[in-house]
């Protein structure tokens, strides 16, 4: 009898630790590359339109270097950097928004592109804004899809 409680012990801990696994497999890759997202922007906008510190200009360019590496939360990790020294760099702004959406995440790459454009509007740079549009456009099209 014992035998059997012990076997069906064991079956059933082999049993939970898979579906675990297996759950936790699934949220790592979730969280690295989301299921079904498909990189939206290949680039990131390479140069800012503004001064930047030395600082500042060194991270705009790591973060530029981390995004055409495919390392989307380096890059915003650094163009978020950029704005703590540089807040009216629409291009940090800009850049940080397409690697959200190459991320998967609409919502805060929305949110940074029309903050962006707004910096473009201010600066009078009618292309900055049309290229943000451009962008939002590309993120509905492929959340439609």
């Amino acid at each position: 009898m014992a035998d059997i409680i012990s076997s069906n012990f064991w079956i059933w801990a082999i049993a939970v630790i898979a579906i675990l696994g297996i759950g936790v497999g699934s949220i790592a890759i979730t969280y690295f590359r989301p299921l079904g997202t498909a990189i939206v922007f290949a680039a990131p906008i390479p140069s800012s339109s503004i001064s930047l510190s030395s600082t500042a200009a060194e991270q705009f360019q790591q973060g530029c270097e981390a995004f055409q590496a495919g390392q989307y939360r380096r890059a915003i990790n650094a163009f978020s950097q950029v704005l703590e020294t540089a807040p009216a760099c629409a291009e940090a702004l800009h850049n940080r928004g397409r690697g959200q959406a190459n991320l998967g995440d609409n919502n805060l790459s929305v949110r940074d592109l029309l903050a962006a454009g707004e910096r473009y509007d201010k600066q009078g740079s009618k292309a900055g804004v049309d290229q943000v549009k451009g962008d939002m456009e590309r993120i509905a099209a492929g959340v439609k899809a």
